[in-house]
This record gives structure tokens, C-alpha cells and sequence, in this order.
């Protein structure tokens, strides 16, 4: 009878033997011989140490198609996802709103109730520094709200708030050749509510919004406008709207839709247009408008969906709204009743973010009870988690995935945007809880939490390293963080051989 050993431990007993150490230590046992370094590298192992940390409910827990072992998925998860806070910024004086990254991943961009906007260098190592910090009460700005690069960098997108109501779009030049004041403001137009907060549609046209009184309406509408940042002009003296507005694209009103707000845009093609509904008594023809050549260039050279909050049966923004604009509707003024098509939330959405590749809209949603009674001109009370869903947006379908574990404390007349940011891989939210939070997008669980000392407005991935993220927050802070993988590499002493 073969004696029972360590050398000859059956599979299954060491596996189970295994399966109650920490990574570190099964790390350390495959160095006994090659048996247990075989043993060690187990996919049903690892698997189970990924269940039982991340607590992934998931029955049928299957690796990704891109990962080759379970043991390399739990590495990902652990070492490579923003957890050690490198660096604590502290130069704006109030809360912290917003933050955006440059598409280069070398600058990135902090708004705040402070009214300035604030860009700040990525230096090689990965270290943030002060690059210029742009104060916009001289504009008349209650305060900065957020910001976007155009593709190339060349031009930033700043949203701002003069009043309870009203808002502009500050568009700034970049230079740069320039080590010092690389950013100046190239032109400026009104923005109502402000929280349209107003997106890119080319390198040089963006669009901004405005609520405006149509005859014989008794309700505001949502006027739609397509401007121009014209960068061959001189930044030193911007105009307020003057020769930026070049064409309405559409107008937004109904009894109950009169608003569209935190526009974003999609020309990817990954919207399938024909699930739209195709009613006659949905849009009416307006009066004709002289159509801007560069404007009908942009629509006619990109399939442009508008992707915004909207509202029908409460106060509150409870649904997301898509609306496709084409050519066609630049001659003479479109006025629709309702989008092309509406998504259902049955709660106050607080924050939507498009995925890298535009497949995917990602949407932060606060619950209204299940017996709520719904009142166009009030706002039911609303739940204190936070759900994030998601749409695929080829279809149109909002999927079963959920992220959860952020909150929100604000009654649903007071609720605020808690803003989303979609990586590779990963997903980043704020919370009213003080944390931070980042998820996996394909098992669902939370990997990080980012502490702060209020309210976490925004958490941003850098677009070209998600190992690095950068999160804001009413303590008036901007914290840098980084993998445990980046900071052991920058840790790591170099040497100089002499």
C-alpha cells in the first residue's frame, strides 16, 4: 500500500488544501517542484479564489474570450486596476466636479465650483503637475461644469454655469508649442439649461443648447445648435455667440419633453437606425433656415445620433432619449415631439457615459418605488443606491448587467450628476458615500474603492493607460491613482552601470 505523503497527495485533496491559502502563499507553494507549480496554476483554483474575493454571484462563471487562465484574469483584477493613490492635488479652492482627460492621455482637465478650469501635465512617470488654471469669473461663470477634448486635442469644450438656469460653452485653443499659457479661450456661446453641457460633432464644430419660447406655444422648447470654433481666428478678444451659431438642428418640445440635457454624441455607426420609429405625426417641417456649408459637410460626412436625458412622465430626467440628425434637416427646421426613440429608467438617471468604442452607453439611475405615482411637474422620492445599466446601443436593448454599490443621498428635487467613465475593461463611477468605485464591465463585481472625504463627483481612466485614474470630489481634491503593477515599476530603484 502506497504511504500517503506530500510528494504523492492526490489532485483533488492539494487543490483543496490550496484553495484556503492567500495568492501569495499559493505562489509560494508552486515553488516546492513542479508537481505542486503545476497544481498551482490550476484554472478551477484560481477561479474560485476570484468567486470568493470579488463575490461574483454569476452560476455560470466563464473566462473571458481574451483570457488565456484564470490565474492571469485574477492578476488583472487585483494588479492592474487603479487602487494606490499616488498623488493628492490640492490647488482648487471649492468642490471638484468634473475631471477629462486629454485623448493623448498627457493633460487632463479639473471644473469647479471655484469657476476655474484647471489643466494639469502627465509627465513620463506618471506624475501630475500644475500646467495653467484658467479663472472664469472674469467671464461672469458661477462656476465650471465640464470640460471635453476634440479628437486631436487641439480644442477644448468647457461648459459653465451663470446662473440657476443658464449656461455657456467656453471653447479653447491649444497651443502646443507653448510651455506656459497653451490654452486660451477662442469663442463662447450661451448654453441653456446648462446642463446640456454641449459635445463635439467634428474637429471643429460642437453643439450647445438653448430653451426658447416658439409662437404659439405656451411651453419652452429645446432648440438644438450647431457652432463653429473657427481656430484660424485670434483667441485675444472671443466673442460671446457672434458668427459661432450656424445652424438649428432640431427643436425638442411637447407637453411633457421640454428639455434635453447631458448630450452626448455617437457617429460610430453603432446605432442601428431602423429600430427607430418611423411616425408620420412625430415631426413637423418649421421654417427654413440658410444652410452653413461646413455644418451640412459634418452631417452628410458622419451618421450623428444625439444621445441626451429627457423626460415625459415626471419632473425629473427618467429617460434617455436618441435622436438621429442627418443633412436633410438643416434646410428647414425640425420640430420633433418626441426622439426617435426613448429608453425607460423608472427612476432619476444622475450620469450617462459612452463606452471607448461606442457599443455601449452606460447609465447611473436612482429607483423610484415601485408604486410611485408619476407627475410631470414633480419628482418622486427616489432610492439612495445607485444603479448603473447599460444599453447596447446596436439594438437598443438595455441588458440585465448591473453595477451597484455607489449611493446617493440628495432628495430627487437636489439630485446631481455623479459622472461615469467607461475603460477597456473597467468602469469608474463617484458616489455621495465619500468612495469612489470601479467595476470589472464582464463579471460585474467591484475591484477598487477610491476613498475621498466628500462626495466623489467624477473618476477618469486614462485613455491610454487604464492602469491610471484620476477622481475629484467636494473635499475639493484631485487624487491620482494608480495599479499596484504601475507603482512597484516606478518604486523600483534604477542603476546607473559606471
Amino acid at each position: 500500500m502506497l504511504e500517503l505523503s506530500w510528494e504523492n497527495i492526490p489532485e483533488p485533496i492539494l487543490l483543496r488544501v490550496l484553495s484556503f491559502l492567500a495568492p501569495e502563499e499559493i505562489s509560494r507553494a508552486g515553488c516546492v517542484c513542479a508537481r505542486w507549480f503545476e497544481i498551482s496554476e490550476d484554472n478551477i483554483l484560481w477561479r474560485g479564489l476570484i468567486r470568493r474575493r470579488f463575490r461574483i454571484r454569476m452560476r455560470k462563471l466563464k473566462i473571458r474570450d481574451s483570457c488565456l487562465s484564470w490565474k492571469n484574469e485574477y492578476r488583472r483584477m487585483v494588479d492592474l486596476t487603479p487602487s494606490v493613490c499616488s498623488q493628492e492635488l490640492k490647488v482648487h479652492t471649492d468642490e471638484v466636479l468634473h475631471v477629462a482627460f486629454s485623448n493623448s492621455g498627457e493633460n487632463f482637465v479639473t471644473c469647479s465650483k471655484d469657476t476655474s478650469v484647471v489643466v494639469w501635465n502627465l509627465s513620463d512617470n506618471l506624475t501630475a503637475t500644475l500646467h495653467q488654471q484658467v479663472d472664469m469669473k472674469l467671464h461672469n461663470w458661477m462656476y465650471s461644469w465640464a470640460s471635453k477634448y476634440n479628437s486631436t486635442d487641439s480644442l477644448l469644450l468647457v461648459a459653465g454655469v451663470v446662473s440657476e438656469i443658464d449656461g455657456e460653452i467656453a471653447v479653447f485653443k491649444v497651443d502646443k508649442q507653448s510651455n506656459e499659457k497653451a490654452y486660451s479661450i477662442l469663442c463662447r456661446v450661451s448654453n441653456n439649461p446648462y446642463d446640456v453641457m454641449g459635445d463635439w460633432a467634428s474637429q471643429t464644430h460642437f453643439f450647445s443648447g438653448r430653451l426658447t419660447l416658439v409662437p404659439g406655444s405656451v411651453w419652452p422648447t429645446a432648440t438644438l445648435y450647431m457652432c463653429e470654433a473657427d481656430p484660424t481666428i485670434s483667441p485675444d478678444t472671443p466673442s460671446l455667440n457672434n458668427n459661432i451659431v450656424k445652424n438649428i438642428v432640431l427643436r425638442l418640445q411637447d407637453e411633457n419633453t421640454n428639455y434635453l440635457r447631458c448630450l452626448h454624441i455617437t457617429n460610430k455607426h453603432t446605432v442601428n437606425q431602423s429600430v427607430a420609429p418611423q411616425s408620420n405625426d412625430r415631426v413637423e417641417v418649421g421654417e427654413p433656415q440658410d444652410v452653413d456649408p461646413g455644418c451640412s459637410r459634418v452631417l452628410e460626412e458622419n451618421n450623428i445620433c444625439l444621445v441626451f436625458l429627457t423626460n415625459s412622465s415626471s419632473l425629473a430626467p427618467h429617460e434617455i432619449g436618441f435622436c438621429w440628425i442627418k443633412p436633410e434637416n438643416l434646410s428647414n427646421i425640425m420640430l420633433a415631439r418626441t426622439p426617435d426613440r426613448v429608453i425607460e429608467f423608472g427612476g432619476h438617471i444622475v450620469g450617462l457615459s459612452l463606452s471607448p468604442d461606442h457599443r455601449f452607453l452606460f447609465v447611473n439611475v436612482r429607483r423610484w418605488p415601485t408604486n410611485a405615482t408619476l407627475n410631470p411637474l414633480e419628482s418622486p422620492v427616489i432610492a439612495r443606491e445607485i444603479e448603473m445599466r447599460v444599453v447596447e446601443l446596436e439594438t437598443l436593448t438595455l441588458l440585465e448587467t448591473v453595477y451597484s454599490g455607489h449611493k446617493g443621498f440628495t432628495d430627487s428635487m437636489a439630485a446631481f450628476y455623479i459622472y461615469i467613465d467607461v475603460g477597456r475593461d473597467l468602469v469608474a463611477s463617484g458616489s455621495e458615500d465619500c468612495t469612489g468605485r470601479i467595476w470589472d464591465r464582464y463579471y460585474g463585481c467591484c475591484l477598487s474603492e477610491l476613498p475621498h472625504g466628500e462626495c466623489v463627483n467624477a473618476a477618469v481612466f486614462c485613455p491610454t493607460n487604464q492602469q491610471l485614474l484620476v477622481s475629484v470630489s467636494d473635499d475639493q481634491s484631485v487624487k491620482v491613482w494608480k495599479s499596484k503593477a504601475l507603482t512597484r515599476v516606478q518604486d523600483t530603484p534604477t542603476f546607473t552601470v559606471l
